[in-house]
């Protein structure tokens, strides 16, 4: 089953905190029933799926939806402007730098190519491990902004799964993009160094949950209160 970080009286029978943190944890839009801030009816029944509740929730999480405002800017090309998710820790702060993509990609051990990654905003794929545990990775390597991309067209608050360090140790700004998103980073050519061509602008979108204007005449789309969407293939990585 699908780990969301140990239970408050702490790791279950023969699990390892490593085991933990080498699972996938997955978004938090509510507080789950049983939690003393539980609101009763706030949760549908019928999405109570496998992954979608927390057995335990940090006091610094951050529950309320957050964005920053994302600019992708590259020389000969289009801006790629979208809305970053947030995920429940790490500083809501303006930030920009190169975008550069991480080895191993899904930073589910220490990154290697640290000279290329240091003061720049790090690129790593969803999967292979917590996302609290890239975050450490990306920070560790001097990266200024963790950008997670997603398997899936939407975007969720990554949440936080307890490695026995302080989630106040995380001062990096964490997001998550879309996979649509990401498709047109990854459409241009890489350079040598293995730096993308992009640039990373982060800005914080003002009020917890507030959106990007749409388009003139497109519609706005509700705030996603669901769970996030299970990893690749249905099953943790």
């Amino acid at each position: 089953p699908m780990m969301m970080g140990p239970p408050p009286e702490g790791l279950p029978d023969g699990v390892s905190r490593e085991e933990v943190m080498n699972k996938e944890g997955g978004g938090f839009f509510f507080y789950p029933p049983g939690h003393p801030n539980h609101v009763p009816g706030s949760v549908n029944p019928s999405v109570l799926m496998e992954g979608q509740l927390r057995s335990s929730v940090h006091p610094a999480e951050r529950i309320a939806p957050h964005w920053s405002k994302s600019t992708f800017s590259a020389q000969g090309m289009p801006n790629v402007i979208c809305e970053a998710r947030h995920a429940t820790f790490g500083p809501l702060q303006t930030v920009q730098g190169r975008l550069v993509r991480c080895n191993p990609p899904q930073a589910n051990s220490p990154i290697s190519n640290v000279s290329q990654v240091r003061g720049n905003v790090v690129y790593i794929k969803r999967g292979g491990c917590s996302f609290t545990k890239k975050a450490r990775m990306a920070q560790n390597a001097g990266a200024v902004a963790m950008v997670v991309a997603n398997s899936d067209r939407e975007t969720f608050g990554m949440s936080f799964t307890d490695d026995g360090e302080p989630l106040e140790n995380i001062t990096i700004p964490c997001v998550m993009i879309s996979s649509d998103v990401c498709e047109k980073l990854e459409s241009c050519k890489q350079s040598p160094d293995g730096r993308a061509p992009w640039t990373c602008a982060l800005a914080p979108l003002e009020a917890p949950g507030a959106h990007m204007q749409p388009p003139q005449g497109m519609p706005m789309p509700p705030p996603n209160m669901q769970g996030g969407p299970p990893p690749p293939n249905g099953r943790p990585p």
